[in-house]
């Protein structure tokens, strides 16, 4: 019998790693974060039982040098020098890469998920949460008149918020009613995208 794997099986096998990888990508920063930290620890583990393995500092037991090998791994800049060995070096030097790469994920990660975070609210699509506000259903022309008055009709309130609910985002709507009206400061206005007839948007 050949102990050769069928070729089949290992596409089947590579497929099924890259789907599972594909899901963790797809679901957002977080779980990319979680992730990254998954990976930066078994890199520690991996590191510090090297290091106890190879006897470098025969002094330390494994919890000591698992510490050590935290802030190797999280600061690039602790490389050490030549006289711990060769095999201390390279380790050092291999670790120093590992930080430097996991900081540059971290950051490029993070820088992500923030700039995904406004571009959703400048689509206006977080709840509200206001009290006391008016509510208008719909964008048109019509709108900038039925603003006008509810600004004029709450003149003496001393917070008078209007919520508008367009099928337009909302940094659109924001800047053309900025545009095209001059609002008393007491005035809040609240845009959001959705489809008025929609149960589900009008729930934010």
């Amino acid at each position: 019998m050949s102990d050769k794997k069928d070729p089949s099986l290992k596409k089947q096998q590579g497929s099924r790693g890259r789907y599972w990888f594909d899901n963790i990508m797809s679901r957002g920063t977080l779980s990319l974060i979680g992730f990254l930290a998954v990976i930066t620890s078994a890199f520690i583990i991996v590191f510090a039982l090297v290091l106890w393995a190879a006897r470098i500092f025969p002094e330390m037991n494994f919890f000591e040098l698992f510490w050590l090998s935290i802030f190797r791994t999280l600061n690039s800049g602790l490389m050490g020098d030549g006289r711990m060995g060769i095999i201390y070096f390279i380790l050092a030097l291999i670790s120093a890469l590992v930080s430097i790469l996991i900081t540059s994920l971290l950051i490029g990660l993070l820088t992500s998920g923030i700039d995904q975070k406004i571009r959703t609210l400048q689509k206006g699509r977080s709840k509200v949460i206001e009290k006391g506000h008016t509510i208008i259903l719909g964008w048109s022309e019509m709108i900038f008149a039925i603003i006008s008055n509810l600004a004029e009709a709450g003149k003496g309130r001393k917070k008078n918020t209007i919520v508008i609910m367009g099928d337009r985002e909302k940094v659109g709507m924001d800047d053309e009613i900025r545009e095209r009206l001059d609002l008393p400061r007491n005035v809040k206005i609240v845009c959001r995208q959705g489809d008025p007839v929609s149960v589900n948007d009008l729930k934010l």
